[in-house]
């Protein structure tokens, strides 16, 4: 929120990897939607009104049209549409998700980011690859705001009040997301950091932290990192030096 109200000063582009909408019908009658293709255009509809709120215009939209919870299944398909939107965009810098276990789209999002960024086709010289928190599971608690330990230094702004407001009016936008937002607890400061050196071959966090393996979506994390690693040898992205990058796990 910090960065797009800064806009007057920067050009911003966002890119969502998703529509929002799983295919199971569960979860759009679920959120009130008859299907999922109602369920993704009312979310294209609640991001659209959000961003309306910003005072100094809306940041450019890249749709990058996959399916909700699917992104890991089409990892090179991933990395090919944001490299894409890089040298379409040619930012300074780049934001992504952090790789976490929070959501699969959002770890990802982490690994599409990071892969577009490097190996033999990466764009030179490199936009700086930086992180906005997410949320990530103890076991026991959900934490949002807030990143897994990491050796990268961390940066915090401080929400003004008037910005707050702004966020808080964003938020209001998304009307299908309101039992999760609410869950998540909107804070009054954001923080941000260089991305990690993840080892996107292994697991974000400790057995029983990854917080999506709660839910039936079909994917685990041995599955998710078997995903990754295939995606890395075909990319002809050398394996990061575990022994000098090591995950950190609460």
């Amino acid at each position: 929120m910090c960065l797009l109200q800064r806009q007057r000063d920067t050009t911003v582009a966002i890119a969502h990897l998703t529509d929002g909408a799983p295919q199971d019908m569960h979860d759009a009658t679920a959120a009130g939607f008859r299907d999922p293709g109602a369920y993704a255009h009312a979310r294209r509809r609640e991001l659209n009104a959000a961003l309306e709120q910003l005072p100094d215009g809306t940041p450019e939209l890249y749709a990058l049209g996959f399916r909700d919870q699917e992104v890991a299944h089409g990892l090179l398909d991933a990395v090919a549409v944001v490299r894409g939107v890089v040298e379409t965009f040619r930012p300074t810098i780049v934001m992504t998700h952090p790789y976490e276990g929070g959501h699969p789209d959002h770890d990802a999002a982490a690994f599409a980011a990071y892969a577009a960024l490097s190996g033999p086709a990466a764009p030179k010289p490199p936009p700086r690859l930086l992180e906005m928190t997410s949320y990530y599971w103890t076991g026991d608690i959900l934490h949002s705001g807030k990143f897994l330990p990491s050796a990268e230094p961390e940066t915090t702004l401080h929400l003004s009040r008037e910005v707050l407001a702004i966020k808080q009016r964003m938020l209001r936008c998304f009307t299908s997301q309101r039992r999760i937002i609410d869950a998540l607890n909107v804070r009054e400061d954001e923080r941000f950091r260089p991305a990690p050196h993840y080892e996107f071959r292994r697991p974000p966090a400790a057995p029983g932290c990854i917080f999506y393996e709660r839910f039936n979506w079909g994917l685990d994390s041995a599955t998710w990192c078997e995903y990754a690693e295939a995606a890395l040898k075909a990319l002809h992205i050398a394996p990061i030096d575990v022994c000098r990058t090591a995950q950190l796990w609460l």
